[in-house]
Parts: C-alpha cells; structure tokens; sequence
C-alpha cells in the first residue's frame, strides 16, 4: 500500500503562482480534489489557514471548498508537534525557531512522523552549520532538515505526481 503524502503550504502557493494556475491548468487542481478525495494526501489545519488568511484569491476559494482535506490535530500530531518544538527549540537559534513555529512546517511535520506520510514540500535541505558560540544551528529551521531529523521522508511536488501517475 502506497503512503499517504502530507502537502506543505509551499506546493500549493508555488503551484498556484507559477506552475499549475487555475485557468492553464485545471486538470491539475481536479486531480488533487480527486487524491484527496480518495485519500492518497491530507495537509493539515495550520496549513489551511495559511492559505486562507492571506488575501482573497482563487486558492483561498479552492482550499476552503476542499477544507476536509485539511486535518484539525489529534492527540498523537500534537504529541509529535511538541517533540518537534522542543528539538526545534534546544538546537536552532531563538529568533529562527520562534519563526518556524510560528508557521504551519511544524505540523506539516507532526502530521506526517505521527501517520506515517510522505512530506510534499518545495523547500530544500540545507547543510547545518553550529554556531560555535552559541552551540545552535546558524540561520532559518528548514522543513526538510526537521523532516530528516524525525525519519520522515520528503520529497518535492513533481516527485508526488509522478508517484500518483498525474498527466496533463
């Protein structure tokens, strides 16, 4: 049985603005409604109010009329999500940890340790550097390094439609 893949907020932003638009690309949009529908992705809630707090737009709509695609936590998410903050916390600095919590990466990557998914993310692992002064990683959290620490696969948007057999 294939795993599930957990879509981070960076693939349907970059997606809408640059590879799939609504009106290129539909068939690409009514393939997700359709894996969704059966169950092939989730995204989680932080991931959802990501893309519906910002403005009003044509994805807003598309991820409102797909809400139940976006799952609310449960008890083992938010278990893992406080693993993940307290890793994140100990081992980057203050100013870029409080960032990365502040954003739905964590979730995406709670969601996806605690059920045994496959990360969807446009971003890219990043070689670390430890600060000696401080003994904390230098510069932002990436998802994808996050990912790596918790053993949980990630892999980028193409990667996920090949795997699902998309054609345009």
């Amino acid at each position: 049985m294939q795993k599930k893949f957990c879509i981070d907020t960076s693939v349907f932003i970059t997606a809408y603005q640059q590879y799939y638009a609504f009106d290129l690309f539909p068939s690409f949009w009514r393939s997700l409604e359709r894996w969704g529908k059966q169950g092939k992705w989730i995204s989680c809630a932080a991931v959802f109010d990501e893309l519906t707090n910002r403005k009003s737009d044509a994805l807003s709509d598309w991820a409102k009329a797909n809400a139940t695609l976006f799952l609310q936590p449960g008890l083992a998410v938010s278990a893992k999500y406080q693993e993940i903050a307290e890793l994140v916390i100990e081992r980057y600095e203050p100013q870029h940890a409080t960032t990365f919590l502040a954003s739905a990466d964590p979730w995406v990557v709670a969601q996806a340790a605690a059920s045994g998914q496959i990360v969807v993310t446009l971003e890219a692992e990043r070689q670390e550097y430890i600060d000696p002064r401080t003994e904390r990683v230098h510069g932002h959290v990436k998802l994808p390094n996050v990912c790596r620490h918790f053993g949980v696969e990630f892999i980028n948007t193409f990667e996920m439609l090949r795997r699902l057999g998309f054609k345009c």
